[in-house]
């Protein structure tokens, strides 16, 4: 009763911005599925709490509780400004826990300070396609070989492989070219964490994988945001997003009301 209706006029930051929209649900399932194990547990997160892109981005577990049934998340960016006794705290349910659990048990670097590396995906993408690669091979022919049970001709034929990819196998050993090998050559252009450009293209290359439409980190907030707002109200909603006042809230939900009139309008 006391939240006054959005318009340009009461909030005039609508002016001139352009609409964020709650991109579907699907869509954020069919990327997850498609994506590289960093990005599938970073996405499911995102989907599951609703942070501000910064803040699911730069996770580290430094900043995780965990004692407890909920695990706590105190993100760095959000408090500076509020004050004493306005943390912004996240928590995490059972499956976001589950999504961090099971990404940290096949982390390159399970000590690297972010949660989520560009390098370490790198690495884990590369590791999937050499396992893929190599998915047709007995291997253990290479071991027959240096125990001299087999000649090279014979572990060549075998294998189906000329002398020079034979030899370089042999030199280094595909079995050895495990996640963490990857790791360690990643190119210097992989950072230890997500910007908000590299999170952006990260999430528009897994929506491309999974075949649906592109969408932004920050309609993966809108999502949760509606979500929660339909189903517990606009107080949960904020509480969840961690704003502050819950006009901000109403922002967010109004937006999401205004592109559905404007689709009323155009499509009857």
């Amino acid at each position: 009763g006391n939240i006054k209706p959005l318009t340009h006029k009461t909030a005039p930051g609508l002016r001139g911005k352009k609409v964020v929209v709650a991109c579907p649900s699907e869509d954020v399932a069919a990327a997850i599925d498609a994506a590289n194990p960093t990005i599938a547990a970073l996405l499911t997160v995102h989907r599951l709490t609703g942070m501000r892109p910064g803040e699911v981005a730069t996770m580290s577990w430094d900043a995780i509780d965990t004692d407890g049934d909920i695990w706590t998340y105190t993100p760095k960016n959000k408090n500076g400004w509020r004050g004493e006794g306005f943390d912004r705290i996240v928590y995490l349910g059972a499956r976001a826990q589950d999504a961090l659990h099971n990404y940290q048990a096949i982390r390159p670097n399970p000590k690297g300070e972010y949660i989520f590396s560009p390098r370490e995906a790198w690495a884990l993408t590369e590791y999937a396609k050499q396992v893929k690669r190599f998915a047709g091979y007995d291997l253990s022919v290479f071991d027959q070989f240096k125990a001299g049970e087999c000649t090279r001709s014979e572990a060549m034929l075998r294998l189906g492989v000329y002398h020079s990819t034979f030899r370089s196998w042999i030199n280094t050993d595909p079995r050895d070219k495990t996640a963490v090998y990857f790791y360690h050559r990643a190119p210097e252009k992989y950072k230890p964490f997500y910007d908000r450009y590299s999170l952006r293209t990260a999430y528009h290359n897994a929506a491309k994988a999974g075949g649906v439409d592109k969408f932004n980190p920050r309609q993966i907030r809108k999502l949760r945001a509606v979500e929660v707002d339909q189903l517990e109200g606009r107080e949960a909603a904020a509480a969840q997003l961690g704003h502050a006042k819950i006009e901000t809230t109403a922002l967010y939900t109004f937006r999401n009301q205004r592109k559905a009139l404007e689709l009323a309008e155009k499509l009857g």
